[in-house]
């Protein structure tokens, strides 16, 4: 399986879709997409990551401030 590690951080600020890490501990909704599309996204944490699923990724829920994530296509 071929890894791709980017994080997606600056570009989601820059939309304003996260906010400040003032607002720690909140959540904040927005779409993922990728092309082509089918990559699984995942949310990297400091205690391990999780699958936030297959893109393209509706409406999905991430904590507020800088997130890393890690997209991986088959």
């Amino acid at each position: 399986m071929a890894r791709t590690w980017c994080t997606l951080s600056a570009l989601l600020l820059l939309t304003g879709m996260l906010g400040s890490p003032a607002h720690a501990g909140r959540t904040t909704r927005t779409n993922i997409t990728t092309i082509p599309p089918g990559a699984e996204v995942f949310l990297v944490k400091s205690n391990g990551e999780r699958s936030l699923g297959l893109t393209p990724i509706k409406r999905v829920r991430l904590p507020r401030g800088t997130v890393t994530l890690r997209v991986a296509l088959k």
